[in-house]
C-alpha cells in the first residue's frame, strides 16, 4: 500500500492511503498520524542536555511555538 503524508504549519500531519481509482484520494489512516512536532520534540528530549521546553520552534509560516507540559503529556502552543 502507498501512502501520502501531508505536513502543515501548525505541528501536525495527516496520512492518507492512495487510491488510484479515486480522484480525491484514499481514506485518512488515524493510526499512522503523529504530530511531526511532537516527534521531533521526542527525538531531541532523548539526547542529553536538551531541555524541549526551553526551545524556540520555528514553524513554516513563520510563527513559533513553544513545547507546554500537560496532564496527559506535552503540547505545543503556537505564538
Amino acid at each position: 500500500m502507498k501512502y501520502s503524508v501531508f505536513f502543515f504549519a501548525n505541528g501536525n500531519t495527516a496520512v492518507c492511503t492512495q487510491d488510484p481509482n479515486s480522484a480525491g484520494g484514499g481514506e485518512q489512516v488515524p493510526e499512522l498520524q503523529e504530530s511531526w512536532l511532537r516527534v521531533f520534540a521526542q527525538h531531541l528530549e532523548s539526547k542529553i542536555g536538551v531541555d524541549i521546553y526551553n526551545c524556540d520552534y520555528y514553524l513554516p509560516d513563520g510563527k513559533t511555538a513553544n513545547i507546554v507540559l500537560t496532564d496527559s503529556g506535552f503540547t505545543w502552543r503556537i505564538k
